[in-house]
């Protein structure tokens, strides 16, 4: 069993994450042997378990229309198998088959699911590992691609076979980014909570499957509710990592009875000693919703302006710091703010007013301000839906280039 266990902490999985035999018990999981050219999965057949490679080879295979086997790939000791079919809840899309004697450790899906709440750093370890299979894809598929060039038109059977491979590949591609997209929402508050009289609305357009914004509610032990908002630069996959990451730093400190702005001064401490040859920095605001005492207590680490709602005015609540990860002391400040039945919460990322018209015109905040001041009665829902509408219209139908984020928050 300890033999067991060293090959679970070797797997890629479990990268950097603290594990002992006190906080996972190995006997729920379930161990299978398989001879060379035994047949692990079989396409079509149901999802129940994740698999860890313990020793040996594993093919992935995909069964054309004419009953043929394209190799997909082949993951080796150390790698996973299984995640996409488990998390969608769908069928195997692919036959997988022992290409020697093999050991694997499969985790049954509720399981696997506990883990990812007990260790949030496995989400991070499962979209590091998709980002580098959809790199690895995509490479194939360019190669294929390539090859396709090259090939004689007089060899048509020849090209239909690289086009299949290839149709193949782009397919898989697709179905790492739509994993990816569920695994982002998975770790995103529900977009309406409600907790006492304080309610909760949220609406999150990421401009690809996956985005770079990163928000989250937390209650505390002390009649304090716990928000953060944070903009990561960029967007799709690699801003989806960052903010992994990022989210990964901030579940150790999220349960810290301290004001925001120490929270912000840890946080910037751990990403500024940890990651600074990622250059992550990024803009973030925190605030501390104290129910007992009608008063919200933020820190606004670089991030614009946003806008409180009260007594039919809007106040702003401006930036009180550096952003975080651009030097390694913050030094963030606090502002307090009384929060009382009937006020209103407007937070959102850049992705909401840095875009711009056909003439070069842009959206800004005062544009924002200025709906909420002709629409300051509407619920957070309708006041987020019209601003959102307002916004896409204003730009003509241009493209937009960056994730929307918008969080309200009512005392009713």
């Amino acid at each position: 069993m300890d033999s067991i266990f060293s090959k679970l902490l070797e797997n890629e999985l479990f990268r950097d994450i603290d594990l002992n035999e006190k906080n996972i018990d190995i006997s729920i999981l379930n161990l299978y042997r398989f001879q060379v050219g035994e047949i692990v999965i079989e396409e079509g057949e149901s999802s129940s378990e994740l698999f860890l490679i313990l020793d040996g080879m594993i093919e992935i295979l995909q069964v054309t229309e004419t009953g043929e086997e394209a190799n997909l790939g082949i993951r080796k000791s150390g790698e996973f198998i299984g995640e996409l079919g488990l998390i969608d809840a769908s069928d195997r899309s692919c036959r997988v088959r022992s290409k020697s004697e093999s050991t694997l450790l499969g985790i049954p899906g509720d399981k696997f699911f506990q883990l990812i709440q007990n260790f949030p750093k496995i989400s991070l370890n499962l979209l590091r590992t998709l980002s580098q299979r959809q790199k690895n894809s995509d490479r194939l598929a360019t190669k294929r691609y390539s090859e396709l060039l090259e090939v004689n038109q007089n060899l048509e059977k020849l090209v239909e076979e690289r086009t299949e491979n290839l149709n193949l590949a782009l397919k898989k591609i697709h179905k790492d980014l739509k994993f990816s997209e569920k695994l982002q929402s998975g770790i995103l508050p529900p977009q309406k909570i409600i907790i006492e009289s304080i309610h909760f609305f949220n609406l999150y357009q990421p401009l690809d499957e996956v985005g770079g914004d990163l928000f989250d509610i937390h209650q505390l032990e002390d009649k304090r509710i716990r928000v953060l908002l944070v903009d990561m630069t960029g967007h799709g996959i690699q801003a989806a990592l960052l903010t992994m990451l990022i989210k990964s730093e901030y579940e150790g400190l999220k349960d810290l009875t301290i004001p925001p702005s120490e929270v912000f001064n840890l946080l910037n401490e751990n990403i500024y000693t940890r990651y600074r040859s990622l250059n992550l920095i990024f803009p973030g605001f925190l605030v501390d919703i104290h129910m007992d005492k009608n008063e919200i207590i933020y820190s606004s680490a670089g991030h614009p302006e946003q806008f409180i709602i009260q007594n039919s005015s809007i106040g702003e609540m401006k930036k009180t710091g550096k952003i975080i990860g651009f030097l390694n002391d913050l030094n963030a400040e606090d502002r307090r703010i009384r929060f009382q039945k009937g006020d209103k919460i407007l937070l959102f990322t850049d992705g909401l007013f840095e875009v711009f018209n056909r003439d070069k015109e842009e959206f800004g905040t005062d544009r924002i301000k200025s709906l909420i001041e002709s629409s300051i009665n509407l619920d957070i829902p309708e006041l987020i839906d019209l601003i959102v509408t307002k916004m896409k219209e204003f730009t003509g139908g241009m493209d937009l280039d960056d994730d929307i984020t918008c969080l309200g928050i009512s005392y009713i």
